[in-house]
């Protein structure tokens, strides 16, 4: 379970989410008045992983149904849909999607486009990860994708465009659900604002600080704070090789730094070997699915706690 969510078995960037978010409260405020022929406790969203689902449920409320599809204990970045998920999905009322590539089972799958929303599309802020994903399939013949970072909702500005975009979207789907949506909106876009806020004033003077990940999944966070990030391909619950520490300390060498991010703890032996280099460990969970207590935003608080701590021990600059 999600929360309430129901989960299957098995700087300018700030002005233009205000902005977003102020066209949202023009359109609720403003917009006439409608009616879904659907009663509300029929219809159902569908989120692809747990942040977009997180934001669809703050808005909705108990009003929808907002369904996960995603099997327990299933990285959701890894997943595909099989066939109960995807007739799911094709009778929604939303597909709600994270985009930037993060769901590359949609080349695959036929969606109802009309009722995608695709919470990163247009972003100018989406990060290349420098590869092409070439496909070939229907009558348009092979063609060819640039290949983005996924994990968008790790920078809190992108976090707050992804619920200002869907926000707009479930007001256009299902207008009845206006005089809800404003006080919820408004709710939901304070926390996200308190969030980015808290990082840049915390973390400011980390602005050009190498920092490594032990996976490639923070560029959105690294790029929101001014760093240049360093990645590995370690898994927490693996303890990497003797080779492998000697590559990351010959790369310590020429590139100083002082933090590690971490999906999750590592193995003892690990932190050992790893603060024995001068590196101080931060778990910083991504969250795309969801904890085990608490949901999103308390997981991004508490990660933003053990950062900021990590980077008071730090002391300078590498």
């Amino acid at each position: 379970m999600f929360g309430r969510m129901t989960a299957t078995k098995g700087g300018s960037e700030r002005r233009a989410a205000g902005w977003l978010v102020l066209g949202l409260l023009v359109t609720i405020g403003c917009g006439e008045s409608g009616s879904s022929s659907t009663p509300p406790a029929e219809r159902t969203v569908v989120a692809t992983n747990y942040p977009v689902g997180y934001f669809a449920e703050r808005l909705i409320g108990d009003d929808i149904r907002v369904v996960m599809p995603v099997p327990d204990g299933k990285d959701p970045a890894g997943w595909s849909p099989d066939d109960a998920s995807i007739a799911l999905m094709q009778k929604a009322d939303l597909i709600v999607v994270n985009g930037a590539g993060y769901e590359e089972w949609r080349e695959q799958v036929s969606l109802p486009e009309a009722r995608v929303v695709d919470t990163t599309k247009g972003d100018k802020r989406l990060i290349e990860d420098g590869t092409t994903v070439t496909h070939s399939h229907g009558p348009e013949g092979e063609h060819s994708h640039t290949h983005f970072a996924t994990h968008t909702w790790l920078d809190p500005g992108l976090a707050l465009a992804q619920a200002s975009k869907l926000q707009m979207a479930i007001v256009e789907a299902m207008p009845d659900l206006r005089p809800s949506l404003q006080e919820r909106a408004v709710a939901l876009n304070d926390d996200l604002k308190r969030l980015e806020l808290r990082m840049i004033e915390k973390c400011e003077r980390t602005k050009g600080w190498n920092v490594i990940g032990s996976h490639p999944v923070y560029q959105y966070l690294g790029a929101r704070l001014g760093w240049t990030m360093h990645d590995r391909h370690w898994e927490p619950d693996e303890t990497p090789s003797d080779e492998e520490f000697a590559e990351l300390e010959q790369e310590l060498a020429a590139r100083p730094a002082k933090l590690m991010l971490w999906e999750d703890e590592p193995t003892a032996e690990t932190r050992e070997r790893l603060e024995a280099m001068g590196l101080t460990i931060v778990v910083y969970r991504p969250c795309g699915r969801a904890p085990s207590e608490g949901d999103w935003l308390s997981e991004m608080e508490a990660n933003l706690d053990r950062l900021i701590a990590a980077i008071d021990a730090a002391g300078s600059a590498p």
